[in-house]
Order: C-alpha cells, then sequence, then structure tokens
C-alpha cells in the first residue's frame, strides 16, 4: 500500500489566500465605443471570446507605453495601481472583472508586477466569457470562481512575501481602515518608533504601511461606490475630514472622481 502524503506547504498557502471578485462584466460592444483612462487597486482580467472579431480592443500600459492588442480566445492580466488607456471598438466580446487575490490582509499577489498577455488560452477564456453571459447562481459562481483562478494562475511567478511580524498590524488595518488611523499608533502596537517601523514594513512587504492603508481604502471606497453608496457616506465612514479631502484624495488615487467612478466601464 502506498502511504499518502500530506502536502502541508499547499496547505499553508490555500489557507492565506482569498479571492474577491466585486465586479463581473459581460461585455458586448455594439454601441459606439469605449475609451477611457483610469487607475484602480484591484487587479483586471479580461478574457476575450475565441468567437469574437480581431483587432477592435486595446489597452494601453500608460506608464511604460506598452500597448495590448487583444485577440480572440486571449486573456489579458492587468496588475493593480497602474494606469492604463482602454479603446474598445464596436464588436468587441470578452468577459471583464476586478478582483484581489490576496495571500494576507491587503496583500495582493499580483501588486508590482507588470501587465501580461496570454494568446493561447481559447478554452478558458471561453469557458469565463460563457458563464458570464449566461444565467447567474451559485453554481455559476462557483464555476467562474474556479475558472478565475485558473487563469490568475497563468500569470503568478515566484512566492508571496510572508508579514512575519507585521501580521497583526495588517489585521489591525483590516479592522480599522480608516483615513484618521496614524502610522505611530501602528508603530506603538509593536513597541517599535514610526521610522523603525516604517523601514521594517517596507523591507518586508514591499510598500510602507502608509502607502498599504491608502492602497487599503481606495479599495474599500470603490467597493462601497460600485455598490451605490452615496459619496458623502463613503467619505465619513472611511474617516475622511470631508466629502472634499476624500474626493481629492480618490481622484488622486485613480484619476477619477467617485462619483465618474461609479459610472466606470473598463
Amino acid at each position: 500500500m502506498t502511504p499518502h502524503r500530506r502536502v502541508a506547504g499547499l496547505e499553508r498557502l490555500l489557507g492565506r489566500l482569498t479571492l474577491t471578485c466585486p465586479y463581473v462584466v459581460d461585455v458586448v460592444q455594439d454601441g459606439p465605443g469605449i475609451r477611457n483612462r483610469n487607475t484602480i487597486p484591484m487587479a483586471r482580467l479580461f478574457a476575450m471570446s475565441p468567437h469574437g472579431p480581431d483587432g477592435l480592443g486595446r489597452v494601453t500600459d500608460l506608464a511604460r507605453r506598452e500597448v495590448f492588442h487583444l485577440a480572440p480566445g486571449g486573456i489579458l492580466l492587468l496588475p493593480p495601481d497602474r494606469a492604463y488607456a482602454f479603446d474598445f471598438l464596436p464588436g468587441m466580446r470578452m468577459a471583464a472583472c476586478h478582483f484581489r487575490l490576496e495571500s494576507a490582509p491587503g496583500c495582493d499577489v499580483f501588486s508590482g508586477r507588470l501587465p501580461l498577455w496570454r494568446h493561447d488560452h481559447a478554452d478558458l477564456a471561453g469557458g469565463l466569457c460563457a458563464i458570464a453571459a449566461g444565467e447567474t447562481g451559485l453554481a455559476a459562481a462557483v464555476a467562474f470562481h474556479g475558472l478565475l483562478l485558473q487563469a490568475a494562475a497563468l500569470f503568478i511567478t515566484g512566492e508571496p512575501p510572508a508579514p512575519g511580524r507585521y501580521a497583526a498590524v495588517l489585521e489591525r488595518i483590516e479592522r480599522s481602515c480608516r483615513a484618521d488611523l496614524a502610522v505611530a499608533d501602528l508603530a506603538h502596537g509593536l513597541g517599535l518608533g514610526r521610522e523603525h517601523f516604517t523601514r521594517g514594513f517596507r523591507r518586508r512587504l514591499g510598500v510602507s504601511p502608509r502607502e498599504h492603508l491608502h492602497r487599503r481604502l481606495t479599495q474599500r471606497a470603490c467597493l462601497r461606490l460600485l455598490a451605490g453608496d452615496k459619496v458623502k457616506r463613503v467619505a465619513a465612514d472611511l474617516g475622511f475630514s470631508s466629502e472634499f479631502v476624500f474626493s481629492r484624495f480618490f481622484k488622486r488615487r485613480t484619476g477619477q472622481s467617485p462619483s465618474a467612478y461609479r459610472g466606470q466601464r473598463a
């Protein structure tokens, strides 16, 4: 009898991974086309229908001026917190979603990565499109969840950073994610000075604690706005001193006003 082998490494990572996908859209572009540019704090995945026409979609990574031409059957992964321009012409067909794949609270697997295009996964792209275009329900959500993870796996390289002693800080930010949360208070919770804490946090997780907090604030604001909450209410609940201060923060982070973000289409 062959003994079984418990795969502890997989168990450990599976226990840490969290997938959140608050926005899924079936893009059937029969109108005048979409031309837009923005930055959002979630990864985006575009799965092109294998049966759609070619040459009707283009995405530009504005920082690197790299252009991705969206061909049928391909999949494009756009990491979070990067500025993109979108040109979608009439006739284009795809399933699009915004999602977060976290290896620790607030730590997106794709943060700091570059966008990538895969052209040879027509079955996977077609499966995502078929579910997005079909009936909704629990079975469809579970199937889409599985295909989204399968698609995300195509773009993963290396291992995510482990939070180590800063895990408690990440958990506190999740519990008390407000604009008035001070970095000095987070440092005090570990018995460290602010500068020492900031250096160690950046070395371990790749970003400063302030930037991590701002990313989480932006992510929560996006979710609330997509759900239709009023800008004034979102600003107050997230600890901003005024609606004006929140709107300025949000536009600086995303390139859009909070009200414009509600109507975004990419």
